[in-house]
């Protein structure tokens, strides 16, 4: 391999005494193991990525487990304080309506009917009023509660998969 020769037009220089077959030949063997490095660490870093991101996976399924049971738990706790609240509600509107069928029974003029059935009424649609903003409170604190649990794990989801493809 003496002096060098340039190949045609191309500025690339090739040793003396090649055949333009076997400088061909190695050239295309280097561009071949250019190309196969390249795939190479694409490939382990696709592979690291699907590694990461199973794992990454598993980890993001148990903590969606772990927020869904929050969530249920404090559902469920929800639920039964509204059912006893509405319970409750219900005795006292049972108690309020036979105090005043008792105090309808008493009266002895259509004027203290009438008296007895407007204070009942509007005791009634006050106490429901009441009620209702209470239950209302009671509503928006149990979407609240329920959701909780999901917040922090949507921002950490976003985190751990939103990125792993960045290089």
């Amino acid at each position: 391999m003496g002096v060098s020769k340039k190949t045609a037009g191309k500025g690339t220089a090739r040793p003396a005494g090649d055949t333009e077959f076997e400088y061909a030949t190695e050239q295309a063997a280097k561009g071949y193991e250019e190309v196969a490095s390249m795939t190479r660490e694409g490939l382990e870093h696709v592979g690291a990525i699907a590694k990461n991101s199973y794992e990454g996976v598993a980890d993001y399924n148990k903590e969606l487990a772990n927020a869904l049971q929050a969530s249920s738990s404090a559902l469920t706790r929800s639920v039964e304080d509204t059912t006893a609240a509405l319970t409750e509600y219900a005795k006292d509107s049972v108690e309020e309506t036979l105090s005043m069928t008792n105090r309808l029974f008493s009266a002895k003029t259509f004027q203290d009917v009438l008296s007895v059935q407007t204070d009942w009424a509007r005791a009634s649609f006050e106490r429901f009023a009441a009620e209702s903003a209470k239950m209302q409170e009671r509503s928006v604190q149990a979407a609240s509660a329920a959701a909780a649990p999901f917040n922090s794990g949507a921002t950490a989801a976003f985190e751990k998969f939103g990125k792993p493809f960045a290089r």
